[in-house]
This record gives structure tokens, sequence and C-alpha cells, in this order.
């Protein structure tokens, strides 16, 4: 019985993504946009290391996005500075939860 809902639970999910309005496409990154991401990214980044719970590629997603914006490939490094940002946070969060135990 567990099994058909969680089958027919998947369905639903599967006919909701697939029925939703598609989303308007996403303008271009700019150069102004990356450089901010990446500064986000960084402050993210500095407050996970405040605490010693840095993750072990986040510098290396930074370093990776400002070299991808020197060269102009725009949304390439706004996708990395994203990431950057999210393992900062979650890095965060993670030293948060750990401590709090």
């Amino acid at each position: 019985m567990k099994t058909l809902v969680s089958l027919a639970a998947a369905s639903l999910l599967v006919t909701a993504c697939v029925s939703s309005p598609a989303e308007e496409p996403m303008e271009p990154a700019t150069a102004k946009d990356v450089s901010a991401a990446v500064e986000a990214a960084e402050a993210a980044r500095k407050q996970a290391a405040s605490v010693g719970h840095e993750w072990r590629d986040t510098g290396k997603l930074i370093d990776n996005a400002r070299s991808l914006m020197e060269e102009g490939k725009y949304d390439e490094a706004m996708a990395l500075a994203e990431q950057a940002e999210s393992q900062g946070e979650l890095a965060y969060k993670q030293w948060q939860i750990e401590s709090s135990r």
C-alpha cells in the first residue's frame, strides 16, 4: 500500500512539473550582476571561514567565477558564483547545527 501511495505522489509531482507554465527566459548576466554575485559569495565564504567551517571548494568556485567573468562568460560565471554563495551559506548553517548539539 505504501508503494502505491508513493507512486501516486510521484505521478502527481511529475505531472505538476510538466504542466506548469514555462518560465520567461532569464536575461543574460552582465559584468555588474556577476560582480555582485561574486561579492555575495565571498561574504558567505568569509562567514563560514570565520567559524572554521569553510567548505573545501567554495574558494575555488569563486576564483573560477572571477576568471570566467574576465573572459566575458557571464552566465557561466554567475552560475559558479551562486553555487559558491550557496556553499558558504550551507557551511555556516552546518556549523550552527553542529555547534548547537
